[in-house]
């Protein structure tokens, strides 16, 4: 639920063991084994998702999708956007 609540500003491993009180080595073991992704994989698949729908609502640009969802730069987000969904973000806007 905190990466969730928290996909706009990711945060780091070592942010989420202390958030939860857990070793870090066992949160990323146990998180892989209960989701079956890496911590990382299911943070960026939940950020791209959230970037869909905030893109087929057609309010915001590309690039702002992009700063609005925590991504350095709009190529980094067009990279890992088209990697985890296959698609371009420009594909999705109206």
């Amino acid at each position: 639920q905190i990466i969730m609540d928290n996909l706009e500003t990711p945060k780091t491993i070592r942010e989420l063991s202390r958030m939860v009180g857990m070793n870090e080595c066992y949160l990323k073991k146990g998180f892989k084994v209960t989701f079956g992704k890496t911590i990382h994989e299911f943070q960026q698949f939940q950020r791209i998702e959230k970037a869909k729908e905030l893109l087929k609502a057609g309010k915001y640009s590309i690039n702002e999708v992009a700063f609005k969802m925590g991504f350095g730069s709009a190529s980094h987000f067009s990279s890992s956007f088209k990697k985890i969904s296959g698609m371009r973000p420009c594909e999705l806007l109206g």
